[in-house]
């Protein structure tokens, strides 16, 4: 049985965020290490996003509407709008303006990461940590 725990801990990679109970969805959630940006997600699920990086909140542009910081290139990008968890995927945060998709985060523990580029990576390229 310890053989098989310890196998299972070396396919999965043991990732801290592993073991962490998932944290709620609603709350603030802020970039890390350095802080400068935060998420914050709230019961109505409806949101507020500042200091999002642009190749994270702009991916999908040119998209009429959404955020209008994608369009004028300024940096970081500021926007509000509703979330929800993905239909059928409880770890997948759909983020929306307008009923627009803007982006798409994945919670782990106490993670939501977003992936820019290769989403294969085993780690995201930004990483929010839930208060």
């Amino acid at each position: 049985m310890a053989l098989a725990a310890a196998t299972l801990l070396t396919a999965t990679g043991c990732s801290s965020s592993f073991f962490e109970p998932m944290a709620d969805s609603v709350g603030t959630w802020t970039l890390s290490p350095d802080g400068g940006s935060t998420i914050v997600m709230r019961d109505d699920h409806t949101f507020t996003a500042e200091g999002i990086p642009q190749s994270v909140a702009c991916a999908r542009v040119p998209v009429v509407g959404i955020p209008a910081e994608c369009s004028t290139g300024s940096l970081p990008v500021d926007f509000s709008g509703s979330w929800d968890l993905e239909e059928g995927n409880t770890i997948v945060v759909v983020f929306e303006t307008d009923n627009r998709w803007v982006m798409s985060g994945i919670r782990s523990g106490k993670t939501l990461g977003f992936w820019v580029g290769d989403r294969e990576r085993p780690d995201p390229t930004y990483k929010y940590i839930h208060d």
